[in-house]
Formats: structure tokens, C-alpha cells, sequence
């Protein structure tokens, strides 16, 4: 049932954008101005709350409203490049963002009226799609690109160690292919495919070597081809 509404700026990704945890609403969004430079990252919380209000249609009669209020936000992230990906994970977001590098932000939400941006991390290329594992991991699927070039030189699987919010680190990063390769899974996270209780990745990729599913072992280390 309808419960309650509220209103943020900017808008939202995708629906990793949006969670839930502990009574509060996160929404990660992105919000562009007049020029390409002109464009940020921003992360709310909001909680429902009532409160009373006269309703002309109900003759005066006071009724209970329901609002999604803004509890807490964090603005000016990123300045100058686009949101790629959002993941909320528990009491930590990760937003993905990119202009030439790929920065992997980390956001406290563990006081939801306060979010604070903890640690960042830089990597050539973007991540479309982020996927939190055991062991305070976070796998992503995204495509390598240089500094200075304009298209995409392969597909980039990437494993971080997230568990110092200070201090993310890359623990191992896989290229696939070349220019004009393409994965299903940059786009559609249900192609994307980790089965946990195996620690098997499989992640369909068509490019210069073959086309099909591939399948990796997921170690402490990093990606190893089945």
C-alpha cells in the first residue's frame, strides 16, 4: 500500500539508486547544469513522517499525512563528471563516477542525518555495475578506457577491498578483449552472474578473442579463468 512520498534533486540512475535500511530512504542522484562541466553527484536520506492537516473534502476534519522528509545529504560530489553506477550495501554507499578516471567513492551512512564521503579510489576507465561480495569485496564490470582516448579498449572486470572506508584498494583488475568489445552485463545486471556459494563469476562477452559465457574462480587475489 501507499505509504508516504517525498522530493530530491536531480535525478536517479538506475534502481540501485535507491535503498532502504534501518526505517530510512537513501537515493543517490545526479543533477546537470547548462555545460558538460556542469554536472555533480548527490547522496539523501529521507524518513516518514506524519503529521496533521485539514482537508477541505473532508469537511474541515483533520486527517494524518504521510511525507518522506529529507533527513541527511551530502552535495558537490564529484563536480564535473557523470554518475556510471550506485550501490548501497548495509550502512555504506558506493557511487561510481567518471569524466577521464574512474573514481569509486565510499559514503558513510551509518548516522543517516549526517552522510559523510569517507575514501576514494582512481582507476582508468568506468564501472557500470557494482556488486558487493563477502569478505567486504566489491566486484564491477565496466570498460577500460585510457586518458586522453575517446573509445572504450576492452572490458574491465575489477575486485576491491572495501573494508577500510578510508583506504579503498584494487585487489585485481581483468581486461577482456579490445576495441568494440561489448557485454550484455555493462547494461543489464542480471547478466551478471556470481554464484556465491561456488565463488564462480559468469558474465557473457562477445570480443577479438571469442564470444560467449566466461566463467572465472573468485579468490582472495583477484579473477582466475575456469
Amino acid at each position: 500500500t501507499y505509504d508516504a512520498s517525498g522530493l530530491v534533486h536531480g535525478w536517479i540512475l538506475n534502481q540501485f539508486s535507491l535503498s532502504e535500511h534501518e526505517g530510512y530512504v537513501r537515493v543517490a542522484t545526479a543533477m546537470s547544469g547548462d555545460s558538460e562541466w556542469d554536472v555533480e553527484s548527490m547522496v539523501f536520506t529521507l524518513r516518514a513522517e506524519t503529521e496533521e492537516s485539514d482537508d477541505v473534502l473532508m469537511m474541515g476534519d483533520a486527517k494524518e499525512e504521510r511525507f518522506l522528509r529529507v533527513a541527511g545529504q551530502l552535495l558537490d560530489i564529484a563536480w564535473g563528471e557523470e554518475l556510471y553506477a550506485v550501490r548501497f550495501d548495509g550502512d555504506v554507499g558506493y557511487l561510481v563516477t567518471f569524466q577521464e578516471v574512474d573514481p569509486l567513492w565510499i559514503v558513510d551512512l551509518s548516522n543517516p542525518i549526517d552522510p559523510r564521503m569517507r575514501g576514494e579510489l582512481m582507476v582508468p576507465g568506468f564501472s557500470t555495475y557494482l556488486h558487493p561480495i563477502a569478505g567486504d569485496r566489491l566486484l564491477a564490470i565496466g570498460q577500460h578506457q585510457e586518458i586522453n582516448t575517446t573509445d572504450p579498449m576492452g572490458i574491465k572486470l575489477s575486485m576491491f577491498d572495501v573494508r577500510d572506508m578510508d583506504w579503498p584498494r584494487a585487489i585485481d583488475e581483468r581486461l577482456e578483449g579490445g576495441v568494440g568489445s561489448d557485454s550484455v552485463a555493462l547494461t543489464e545486471h542480471r547478466a551478471f552472474r556470481y554464484i556465491d556459494d561456488l565463488n564462480i563469476l559468469a558474465v557473457p562477452m562477445v570480443h577479438n578473442t571469442g564470444q560467449g559465457l566466461f566463467l572465472y574462480r573468485v579468490t582472495d587475489n583477484g579473477f582466475v579463468s575456469v
